[in-house]
């Protein structure tokens, strides 16, 4: 097993340059992708969609020019794909929601753009209390697919992040400090490796790949579904309080209040952020309470600010994160 993991450094994805040859593979690869695979999965800078597919990315410190787009629609095309790029020595970069800002982390030039969209399902499985996950959703996506269960998972604060780039690098949530990593709660990987096979890795099978792929990122295999545990929890009081820029004092001041408390609420969580180049929105505060309660006293540091805006009230968790906002800045 191991050595078919490092058959192909490929995986890394984090592509700072190549050798003539490479160049010159990823060039003429995608003619034959759109044989393999079908001229609809492949995309070649021609087409009318390559310039949006290519900048697709949140940030624009990603934006590249790959020499084409792969889109497979499913486990076995994606299979295909992968034997051709590391047969050929094809440069490829993967990319799930392509929120990070990293340069080459979800996008490439003169290489194959693999876009994982098209795995985008979520199915929940009660009897398990758990989720399959397709590695290529965003996570608005899997929020309002489990609240028709009333349970959720342990996954991104913002809705607009894709699935697979979170739960690899490890994954912030607003339900950590109760449950872990978002990493800490997949029960299995099922995923593609260099040499185009498909395997899973959970607690029983592939020990060694489950806990590398704990904050291993792509280099590994490429991830095709996600099983995650699921938690009961649905309504909760949250949503974002609003503040001019020059409340920035009080509000680091109510921060070191709240994280220095000897015992933590681990229901409580929230995220502070200050626009400083944007002194109309100023700075923002996400608050979220994991219980329907009003004005729990884990927050109480920050009721005496003065306020420009307030969202928060009882409402479904999924509702709270969709309330989030990311103002018009330059990225």
């Amino acid at each position: 097993m191991a050595l078919r993991l490092f058959s192909s450094l490929l995986f890394a994805g984090f592509c700072l340059g190549f050798p003539s040859t490479y160049l010159s593979n990823s060039t003429n690869i995608c003619p034959q992708l759109e044989v393999a695979l079908g001229n609809a999965s492949i995309i070649s800078p021609t087409e009318i969609n390559y310039p949006s597919l290519s900048t697709e990315n949140w940030s624009a410190t990603a934006w590249k020019r790959p020499s084409c787009i792969a889109r497979p629609s499913c486990t076995a095309d994606l299979q295909r794909l992968v034997r051709h790029l590391t047969r050929k020595n094809v440069p490829f970069a993967i990319r799930s929601g392509g929120h990070s800002p990293s340069p080459f982390a979800a996008n490439i030039d003169n290489g194959v753009l693999i876009d994982m969209s098209s795995f985008n399902q979520t199915q929940y499985h009660p009897h398990r209390k758990v989720a399959t996950v397709g590695a290529g959703g965003k996570w608005l996506g899997v929020y309002n697919e489990l609240d028709r269960y009333n349970v959720t998972v342990v996954g991104g604060r913002v809705v607009d992040v894709g699935v697979g780039g979170l739960i690899l690098g490890c994954g912030l949530s607003y339900l950590s400090d109760l449950y872990g990593l978002t990493c800490d709660n997949v029960v299995n990987f099922e995923m593609v490796l260099a040499d185009g096979s498909l395997t899973n890795a959970n607690a029983n099978h592939n020990q060694d790949l489950f806990k590398a792929m704990k904050g291993g990122a792509n280099n590994f295999g490429i991830v095709t579904t996600f099983t995650l545990k699921t938690y009961a929890i649905n309504q909760v009081w949250g949503g974002i309080k609003f503040y001019s820029l020059n409340q920035l004092p009080a509000l680091f001041a109510a921060m070191q209040e709240y994280q220095s408390k000897p015992k933590k609420d681990l229901y409580a969580n929230l995220m502070l952020q200050a626009f400083t180049t944007n002194a109309s929105v100023g700075a923002v505060l996400n608050m979220v309470y994991l219980k329907p309660v009003v004005n729990a006293s884990a927050f109480a540091p920050f009721y005496s600010i003065p306020t420009t805006g307030d969202t928060t009230k009882i409402q479904s968790l999924t509702q709270m994160m969709s309330g989030q906002q990311v103002p018009p800045l330059p990225r």
